[in-house]
């Protein structure tokens, strides 16, 4: 489904609450926005469109990024399902002033994917179906990476990125060709734990084993569907005791909160009975 400019604009301001501070189903949908300078366009089903006056152009993509893990050395990797929105817009070379552009919702994510491939370069393209519209954006690079893992999950670059942008509008064959020069991404995972909304800790201490006052257990360090690691809420503890306590425990012996920590992890499914005792002896010495 094409949505007019109007319509888009309203839509992006809701999802990233400039316009309102109520949360909007889009914000559960990590994005991506690209910005740059136009090499290249065709624009030629829009009469009286000339693409030597393009200059700067913007171009976003919304997609659900829960699923999106993996090895790159397994690419190419391919998601399906999982792109929401695509969006872009071109601006006056002189004037700065908007020419053309549009936005996309999905209607059949099923449709959608996104393939990550790192087997040549780098390059991420998200391919969006609509009834009205097939769009495709391809963000590739030689030498700059834009693309790498975090606890297995793909992580997408931001920042100050010169790389090749492509937004095609299949269907209508439209589209530009740009360089980029600044990439800007929202992560729902911020932490990359793998919980998104509703991540209880939001700056994790994820992976690895249980380590208490420097005594390696060997448990592994499971995240709870909250967003937070067994070591997060041994964490949680010591911040209540205060900073002039040791890490875990203290000359008088574990607090509650400290005992508490493995029942917790054990009713909720994330170690056994025996590694609730190795948590146990640990806390004790």
């Amino acid at each position: 489904m094409k949505i007019s400019k109007c319509v888009l604009a309203a839509a992006l301001l809701s999802i990233t609450g400039t316009a309102t501070a109520q949360q909007h189903p889009w914000d559960a949908y990590d994005r991506i926005t690209f910005t740059g300078d136009v090499i290249e366009a065709n624009t030629n089903d829009l009469p009286g469109y000339n693409p030597e006056t393009y200059g700067r152009f913007t171009a976003t993509v919304y997609y659900e990024a829960s699923s999106v893990n993996g090895e790159l050395t397994n690419s190419p990797l391919r998601y399906d399902g999982i792109v929401k929105i695509v969006s872009w817009e071109v601006f006056h070379k002189t004037s700065g002033g908007p020419l053309v552009g549009g936005g996309y919702v999905n209607e059949d994510a099923d449709q959608s994917y996104m393939i990550v491939d790192t087997s040549n370069g780098q390059s991420i393209l998200w391919n969006h179906h609509a009834s009205s519209d097939d769009s495709e954006v391809v963000f590739s690079a030689i030498d700059t990476p834009i693309v790498s893992t975090v606890n297995n999950i793909i992580k997408l670059h931001d920042g100050p990125i010169e790389a090749r942008l492509s937004f095609d509008v299949l269907s209508r064959d439209r589209g530009i060709i740009g360089i980029t020069d600044n990439v800007t991404v929202h992560r729902v995972d911020q932490d990359f734990d793998g919980v998104g909304l509703g991540d209880a800790c939001e700056a994790s201490i994820v992976g690895g084993t249980v380590s208490i006052n420097g005594i390696e257990t060997g448990v592994a360090n499971s995240m709870a569907s909250n967003g937070c690691s067994i070591m997060d809420q041994y964490a949680a503890c010591h911040a209540e005791q205060g900073e002039g306590g040791m890490m875990f425990g203290s000359y008088r012996g574990p607090s509650y909160c400290e005992q508490q920590v493995a029942y917790t992890a054990y009713r909720e499914g994330l170690i056994d009975y025996t590694e609730v005792r190795m948590l146990r002896l640990a806390l004790m010495r």
